[in-house]
């Protein structure tokens, strides 16, 4: 069974093997994942809310005909058609035409034979003014609607910064596996040469033994790297998606890129770590989408503030006349309506409570600043020092590979032990897995550091 496996992986490190670069798995990522269509669906419905919004301001066309008639007399035939724009500033434009005839029309909508056309104006001179529901509506859907991008944006980077750090988790693993996989070879190897040697009376029989429990050590931690590397392989498939929502299945030939190219990261310096501690609070799609969120409740504020002002509004009609020019002001008609509470009780405390609401909104933000900014410097701490572990590793490892090579000759000469082969080897094992780690990393580190700053 052992050398079935043996020439398994023999076969396995012969097959073709391809690279699967991370930038290739965002891009599907990009395309194909469920949580990208939900993104979409969130400033989808965050456009749909602003259209609703801005109904408020379509113009209104009404018609009404109301008409009697009994026993062959006719009571009335009333004909009402009504024109209403309303515009921004608490001003809406209006025109009409009214008709009225019968036995029983009221004396006062009487009206030329023809029909009354009339045109004007209708203004809010106190509350609605400056500030009214309609502009208000409209604002705060359009500042939710800021609020779903930045959201949207959040959910997005959120996804991308956990599709890294599962790309790079399967790197490490597979980084992990091949370790293993040469140090079973080097076993392998190792105990064919104690088996010649023992047969031809150069070794004695516990050196033997030696070498196999060495090879069954290393076989079984390759096992177990096998069995990670699976299992990593396996939650990175769980962000693939296909066109048409079908899930993904990774091809066994694919590999990841090696987590080495964390070498080529520099560290940062204090210019750089002074941008990105700007720039978060700048760039940062969840500060932004809390910003957002204080603006609907300020504008919520104002509205509640207007509210405490008396109700003042004013109509005037032009009334059309074949006889006279339509700019004659004899002919007319005026509205006034105004209303005020005396207590305002009601409208005092609901600006009171959207006040506070604005005050709390503030204060979660402050919080939020700070504990981005601090996680920020934490991370960029944890990766300047990762860089540095990266790169003394990396010596560490050229030293013990020496160093192994070194035993071995010495072994090659009898002046070694199996014993001292195997410390060497173990030693190599270890930093090279360390140092794959701490390549792991910096990788996903770096890509924290960009999620937290607001880029993929």
């Amino acid at each position: 069974m052992v050398w079935w496996m043996l020439g398994w992986w023999s076969l396995t490190s012969l097959m073709a093997q391809e690279v699967l670069p991370i930038r290739t798995v965002l891009n599907w990522v990009s395309e194909h994942h469920p949580v990208m269509r939900r993104a979409s669906i969130v400033s989808d419905m965050a456009a749909a809310r602003i259209r609703t919004a801005r109904g408020a301001f379509d113009p209104v066309l009404a018609s009404e005909l109301d008409r009697k008639s009994f026993e062959s007399k006719d009571y009335w035939t009333m004909l009402e058609t009504k024109l209403k724009i309303p515009t921004w500033y608490g001003v809406h434009v209006f025109g009409g035409y009214e008709y009225y005839q019968g036995s029983f029309i009221d004396p006062s909508r009487t009206v030329p034979e023809q029909g009354l056309f009339s045109a004007g104006l209708g203004v809010s001179l106190a509350k609605g003014l400056w500030f009214d529901e309609r502009r208000a509506t409209l604002r705060q859907a359009q500042a939710f609607g800021e609020a779903a991008q930045a959201e949207q944006l959040d959910m997005v980077n959120g996804l991308f910064l956990k599709v890294t750090e599962d790309y790079w988790d399967w790197a490490y693993a597979f980084q992990e596996q091949e370790v293993f996989k040469r140090s079973v070879r080097l076993a392998q190897d190792q105990l064919q040469l104690m088996r010649i040697s023992f047969q031809q009376g150069d070794r004695p029989a516990v050196d033997t033994l030696e070498a196999l429990l060495l090879y069954q050590t290393r076989l079984a931690a390759f096992q177990n790297a096998q069995l990670k590397y699976n299992q990593s392989r396996l939650k990175l498939e769980n962000h693939l998606w296909k066109e048409g929502r079908i899930p993904m299945e990774m091809d066994t030939t694919l590999i990841p890129e090696p987590v080495s190219i964390a070498a080529n990261l520099s560290p940062i310096g204090p210019d750089s770590l002074l941008i990105l501690s700007q720039q978060i609070l700048q760039s940062n799609p969840g500060l932004n989408a809390q910003r957002f969120q204080i603006r609907a409740l300020e504008l919520d504020r104002k509205l509640k503030a207007a509210a405490m002002m008396p109700q003042l509004d004013v109509t005037y009609n032009f009334l059309y006349s074949e006889n006279t020019p339509v700019w004659v002001t004899d002919n007319y008609k005026l509205g006034v309506t105004f209303k005020a509470p005396l207590l305002l009780r009601k409208e005092r405390g609901s600006w009171q409570q959207a006040k506070l609401k604005v005050e709390d909104a503030q204060l979660k933000l402050s919080e939020s600043q700070v504990k981005t900014r601090n996680l920020l410097e934490a991370h960029l701490a944890e990766y300047q020092t990762l860089v540095t572990q990266v790169a003394l590793f990396s010596q560490m490892v050229e030293n013990f590979t020496n160093l192994l090579a070194a035993e071995q000759l010495r072994f090659d000469n009898g002046e070694s032990t199996v014993f001292l082969i195997n410390a060497r080897e173990l030693s190599l094992i270890d930093a090279s897995i360390r140092l794959a780690d701490f390549q792991r990393r910096t990788l996903k580190t770096a890509q924290t550091i960009r999620f937290i700053a607001g880029t993929k």
